[in-house]
């Protein structure tokens, strides 16, 4: 009952995004103590929201500055969740547990190249290149079509198309498949499943090559 109702598009889309981005990110309660420097980002931005505010407030005033903005942050809001919804969730895509989860294979496969169009892609600083961010996260977002384009071209992950709003869903290539499968090749010095670290990319990250 819980699942469905957090999954009902009212709630996913409207009242999910609000919550995310409007109140959780200004109070991230469960982020550690002891992260000071993230912490101290979210202090310095709600002080900066705040001074936003005032001068707002004193120059055109709270009701007219809400009336442009609000919508701004709700509609922005939900479309950031569609989209994000829209790469992780879908059949078929890559959940292990535990002993049997791999690095890699969970970055290429457990999120969706979402195909945009060019205009749109440049706006969303190439977020529909999901996978390649999830195999490696220091990749910038301006870089992720150049190291699609070098080392998976067409084949590689999960892909969506964007003309049929993201449900349009092509089939995954078949296990042990040699024509459309990609692996890491992974160097001998480096570990074949590393652990997840804040801030860092995988060992053997980027060497990619057809299994």
């Amino acid at each position: 009952m819980l699942y469905r109702l957090y999954r009902h598009p009212a709630v996913l889309l409207l009242i999910g995004p609000t919550y995310q981005f409007v109140i959780k990110h200004r109070f991230p309660l469960d982020t550690p103590r002891a992260w000071k420097r993230e912490w101290a980002s979210v202090h310095w931005t709600n002080a900066g929201l705040v001074a936003v505010l005032a001068v707002m407030w004193f120059t055109i005033g709270l009701d007219r500055f809400l009336l442009v903005q609000l919508p701004i942050t709700l509609i922005a809001g939900s479309m950031g969740v569609f989209l994000f919804y829209v790469q992780h969730q879908y059949e078929d895509t890559y959940w292990r547990y535990r002993e049997t989860w791999d690095y890699y294979a969970a970055g290429l496969e457990g999120a969706s190249h979402f195909r945009l169009p060019a205009v749109l892609q440049w706006f969303t600083a190439n977020i529909g290149l999901h996978h390649i961010h999830h195999l490696c996260s220091r990749i910038p977002n301006y870089h992720l079509q150049q190291c699609y384009d070098e080392n998976c071209g067409s084949r590689c992950g999960m892909r969506r198309d964007a003309v049929s709003c993201g449900f349009a869903i092509s089939e995954p290539p078949a296990a042990g498949s040699r024509k459309s499968s990609v692996r890491v090749a992974r160097s001998p010095h480096r570990s074949p499943r590393p652990s997840p670290r804040r801030g860092g990319s995988p060992p053997g990250a980027g060497y990619l090559t057809w299994w």
